[in-house]
C-alpha cells in the first residue's frame, strides 16, 4: 500500500513538473512575441489561452486520475499528451526565440 502511495506521489510530482514546464515555455514564447506590440496587454491572453489548453487539460486530468486512486495506466495517456505538448512548445520556442526577439 505504501508503494502505491509513493508511486502516486511521484506521478503527481511529474505532472506538476511537466505542467510547470509547459506553462513556462508557452508563456515565454508568447510573451516574447507580444512584448514589442502596442496592444500586448490585450493580445497576450488571447494568444496564450488556446495554446495553454492542452497543457492545462492534461495536467488536471492526470492529477485527477492519480488522486482518485485509479490505475496509473489511466494517467499514462494524459502524461504522454503533456510531455508531447511540452516538447513541441520547447522546440518551437528554442528554434524561434532569436527571430522573435529581433522582430
Amino acid at each position: 500500500m505504501l508503494a502505491v502511495v509513493a508511486l502516486g506521489a511521484v506521478v503527481v510530482a511529474a505532472v506538476l513538473a511537466l505542467g510547470t514546464l509547459g506553462l513556462a515555455s508557452v508563456g515565454t514564447l508568447f510573451g516574447a512575441v507580444t512584448a514589442q506590440m502596442r496592444a500586448r496587454e490585450l493580445l497576450f491572453p488571447v494568444l496564450l489561452l488556446p495554446a495553454v489548453v492542452p497543457v492545462l487539460l492534461a495536467s488536471v486530468s492526470a492529477t485527477q486520475t492519480v488522486l482518485a486512486g485509479e490505475a496509473l495506466a489511466d494517467a499514462a495517456a494524459w502524461l504522454k499528451l503533456l510531455a508531447a505538448a511540452d516538447l513541441v512548445y520547447l522546440v518551437v520556442g528554442v528554434l524561434t526565440f532569436e527571430f522573435v526577439l529581433e522582430a
